[in-house]
């Protein structure tokens, strides 16, 4: 649809839509014209055409200000919405009513509720597609009735986990819980976070922090050695936000190199030397006869002259020179 509206925002209708956004506020009311313009062309494929926005979607070309935000309030919604349902379809579906497997679906589900993209209720009609059996008819039961999925998530817990093997799934997903090779960072702390925050964890966030730090793989360690050590969980994002820029500035210098070394120019060869051939060969190759004028071989050797054999005493040369 045309942007004009955006020009017709106020200076507090700018701000608001801005930080609905993920925008700074700071600056005069055209720079935040200009980066909410920005953002919304980005993000504008996303967004449902007019025609199916119905009752809530203001067909004009230029919109009022009341209108269009309204109009965007919308949108973000039907985008977030998106977000949530395509974030839930990549949790694999849970056909078991194995703890372990409960519980890392669980914890999977967790990272995508903390984005806060939609409401309780909504969170839970999305995952009962992703379920089955008694997990699918406890998601029923309480979808449109409960507005609180911290309540659903404990009764799952609690049918489906016994008390007994707490301190064991403890042990596996958070004291336990080393990083993969390949596994980032940020997805490292999400997990084992997730997994306190389903199982419970009797100590205190700076021990949590501590048993993560100890659990790094050695190679996200080694660029933790200037690094001022965090004592939180929001310490250890920040972290893991460092070795992410230095990661990157490593594989962009491993790119740069593999690149100057592909474009140096190998050593010249030689003008007259043939790739492969040897000293041998090469001085054959410069001998030519003084008789047939072929190269390879010298007058005695020509084949078009037959063979002579010099008698004793009898002056001249080996090469046929004339007395």
């Amino acid at each position: 649809m045309p942007l004009a509206w955006i020009y017709d925002l106020s200076k507090q209708q700018a701000e608001e839509l801005a930080r609905q956004l993920g925008l700074s506020t700071d600056g005069t009311l055209d720079d935040l014209r200009k980066r909410v313009k920005e953002k919304w062309t980005a993000i504008e494929p996303c967004l449902p055409s007019p025609s199916t926005a119905k009752s809530s979607v203001v067909t004009k070309p230029v919109l009022q200000s009341t209108d269009s935000v309204g109009y965007q309030g919308y949108c973000l919604s039907k985008v977030k919405l998106k977000l949530a349902t395509d974030l839930i379809s990549a949790i694999p579906v849970l056909s078991v009513t194995d703890p372990e497997e409960i519980l890392t679906f669980l914890i999977r589900a967790k990272g995508v509720f903390d984005l806060k993209l939609v409401s309780d209720s909504e969170f839970m009609a999305l995952l009962v597609s992703r379920t089955s059996g008694r997990i699918t008819q406890i998601l029923g039961a309480h979808v449109g009735t409960t507005q609180c999925w911290g309540l659903v998530q404990t009764e799952i817990i609690s049918t489906f986990r016994p008390c007994r093997v707490k301190e064991r799934f403890l042990a596996s997903h958070v004291l336990e819980r080393f990083q993969s090779p390949g596994e980032d960072l940020n997805s490292y702390i999400m997990s084992v976070v997730a997994a306190v925050d389903i199982l419970g964890f009797s100590g205190s966030e700076a021990q949590l922090v501590q048993r993560m730090l100890q659990n790094l793989h050695p190679k996200v360690k080694s660029y933790l050695l200037f690094a001022t050590r965090p004592e939180s969980i929001k310490d250890l994002f920040s972290l893991a936000t460092t070795v992410a820029e230095a990661v990157a500035v490593e594989n962009q210098r491993k790119r740069t190199t593999a690149s100057a070394q592909q474009g140096c120019v190998s050593r010249p060869v030689a003008s007259g030397m043939v790739i492969g051939q040897t000293p041998a060969a090469k001085a054959d190759s410069r001998r030519r006869c003084w008789g047939c004028g072929a190269p390879g071989h010298n007058l005695r050797d020509c084949p078009s002259r037959p063979h002579q054999r010099r008698a004793p005493g009898s002056s001249g040369n080996d090469l046929g020179a004339r007395e």
